[in-house]
């Protein structure tokens, strides 16, 4: 009876702690939003259109996050391709993290010392003027940050963490990355306290950002787990442990 009591009062508090999920939707993008118009993508829509990112984290220090964008006309490699004057090679946006005065970056595709679906702790953000060295005749959102600054760049995660990418018709692709964080940024994304910013290419001709607010899926968790748990303390009171 202890230990199931115990056991039971362990699957509680995991229920509760051990699971969140958020999804950063773009408002104007998504060839699957229908009622949106694009009117924040500068450029081709083929190219550039972004529709989600959901960030889950799991048991065992899990987190995976899944990106829904048009990339290049749909190519899955994620491979850089010339912007539209060639005057510079464009390439896919890092996802950045902010919390508690600490900046991370997950690449999805290798760049510099990043190497792809790995987490760093960076010192800070590149913008757009910054990696592609402020070319003229470009149009493009100059000051938006898009990737992460490898100069000083720590691993951070466990192992190595793994990408997929898929197309999911006409120009958009997911991509989704999962790897085992280390406590710091698992527990900031864990308990919602972070901001995160993403851009479709380092142009950054379109992007993301916004500050965590749980989905339903998290809340229901932590209700659950705290419903549980009171429920053991009445029963605790009426039967105790000990006889």
């Amino acid at each position: 009876m202890h230990f199931t009591r115990a056991l039971i009062l362990s699957l509680a508090i995991t229920a509760g702690l051990s699971a969140a999920n958020f999804t950063f939707t773009d408002p104007y993008g998504g060839q699957s939003n229908s009622n949106s118009n694009n009117g924040d993508v500068i450029g081709a829509l083929p190219k550039f259109d972004i529709e989600n990112v959901t960030i889950a984290t799991g048991a065992g220090n899990t987190v995976t996050l899944t990106v829904r964008t048009n990339y290049n006309s749909g190519d899955t490699t994620l491979s850089g391709f010339p912007s539209s004057n060639n005057c510079c090679t464009l390439n896919i946006g890092d996802l950045m993290f902010r919390s508690g005065g600490s900046s991370w970056a997950v690449a999805l595709a290798t760049h510099g010392a990043l190497t792809q679906a790995n987490l760093y702790l960076v010192t800070g953000f590149l913008t757009a003027e910054t990696v592609l060295g402020n070319p003229p005749g470009l149009i493009y959102r100059n000051n938006s940050n898009v990737w992460g600054n490898d100069a000083g760049a720590v691993k951070t995660n466990v192992g190595a963490g793994s990408r997929n990418v898929s197309l999911l018709g006409g120009n958009e692709v997911q991509v989704e990355v999962s790897f085992v964080a280390d406590a710091a940024f698992y527990n900031a994304i864990n308990s919602g306290n972070f901001s995160f910013e993403f851009a479709s290419a380092t142009c950054g001709n379109d992007v993301i950002d916004g500050s965590a607010v749980p989905e339903p899926v998290s809340m229901s968790l932590m209700g659950a787990g705290l419903l549980v748990l009171g429920l053991l303390r009445r029963t605790r009171f009426r039967f105790p442990f000990s006889r």
